[in-house]
């Protein structure tokens, strides 16, 4: 993993965190589609989301305690928020040490977790944090969320209007250099409202175009051998394939 790919880490973590929040705080009595169809309780995927979160607040508390140890700086027990800045403060150290890949594969599998117990409220998908300017150097920090045909939405906390598809479509872009396992990549998508199954997206690692071409090919590897995919190529891939079908 470079530099890059760890403040990649820290910039789409929040995004994950704020679903597993959301997540933990529905009530047991609301289902949704995902419960339903896979048998569990909402309680089930409460409690998931509470330790993906406490297993990722513990990793990058242990690795700002190394930190601090080697560095000789005190040692903080900062918040989640605050952790997450200092990582990324900090991420040409921590690319270097040589606990990288160990600490690099465990976050990657803890946002496979995380976006694995993700309970969203049915036929909605989170916009992200409002971020409409309330004061001055102040920011709205209310949740934006969409129904599956919603073209504008408003924020509930200060009242902002948004264009659905261009919110998307920026959140998209931005994420479009993000690198990471298939699987990762597809959650991220599907939480974004894209429509991509994880099958479909495997069969174009293995398949060529007319020019013999592969459809998807990964971009980096681990150095636990893991391929990693980036998101940017996988939208294309299924762009490609849409233009095909039409």
């Amino acid at each position: 993993m470079s530099v890059d790919e760890w403040r990649q880490r820290v910039r789409v973590l929040p995004g994950l965190l704020s679903e597993l929040e959301v997540t933990k705080r529905r009530e047991d009595v609301v289902s949704s589609r995902r419960s339903r169809a896979s048998g569990q309780s909402p309680l089930v995927f409460r409690l998931g989301a509470a330790e993906v979160m406490s297993e990722i607040e513990a990793l990058l508390r242990s690795v700002l305690v190394t930190y601090g140890l080697e560095n000789g700086r005190g040692v903080v027990l900062d918040s989640l928020p605050r952790m997450l800045v200092r990582v990324g403060e900090h991420a040409s150290w921590v690319d270097k040490h040589k606990r990288s890949g160990e600490w690099s594969s465990r976050l990657d599998g803890l946002i496979a977790r995380g976006w694995s117990v993700v309970d969203t409220p049915p036929d909605r998908i989170r916009l992200g944090v409002c971020g409409a300017p309330i004061a001055e150097g102040e920011d709205c920090p209310g949740e934006l969320w969409r129904e599956p045909d919603q073209v504008v939405v408003q924020c509930p906390l200060c009242g902002a209007v948004c264009d659905v598809r261009e919110r998307m479509d920026v959140a998209l872009k931005r994420a479009s250099a993000f690198r990471a396992p298939l699987s990762v990549v597809v959650q991220v998508l599907r939480s974004s409202g894209v429509k991509i199954s994880h099958e479909q997206a495997r069969k174009w690692t293995t398949r060529t175009d007319a020019h013999g071409r592969r459809l998807l090919s990964h971009v980096a590897v681990r150095s636990d051998g893991t391929k990693l995919y980036a998101v940017g190529d996988v939208l294309a891939s299924l762009g490609a394939r849409k233009r095909d079908v039409s």
